[in-house]
């Protein structure tokens, strides 16, 4: 069900995808679900570990960098987002709210044709 302050529905999805640190090395993250508007992440502690060493503080506003592959994972596009809320779990891993920021025609494109086969 779509919430009434969101413009986009949330699709339940179960996919890898990378966040780019500020080293230029990826860490996977898994998530929970998407809309054509953003993501919400679940971070490993070692993803979490290997951002906070590249210099992210995974805060609110901060700016990241997500690898999303397109429905059968032969391209992924680099996105940028905003985090827009996060919170630590008591294992370690971080749950990450994203809004994406770059949304031309190949982003809206490609986060839609994945969302199709979801």
């Amino acid at each position: 069900m779509k919430e009434a302050r969101r413009q986009f529905e949330r699709y339940r999805c179960d996919i890898e995808v990378g966040v780019i640190g500020n080293d230029g090395e990826t860490v996977i993250s898994e998530t929970f679900d998407i809309s054509e508007e953003g993501i919400y992440l679940m971070l490993p502690t070692a993803s979490v570990i290997g951002l906070m060493e590249s210099g992210s503080k995974l805060i609110t506003g901060e700016i990241i960098e997500i690898l999303l592959p397109n429905h059968d994972q032969s391209k992924d596009l680099q996105i940028r987002g905003s985090i827009i809320h996060v919170k630590a779990v008591v294992d370690g891993s971080h749950l990450v709210g994203v809004h994406f920021l770059d949304y031309g025609d190949e982003v809206k494109t490609h986060i839609v044709d994945l969302i199709s086969h979801l």
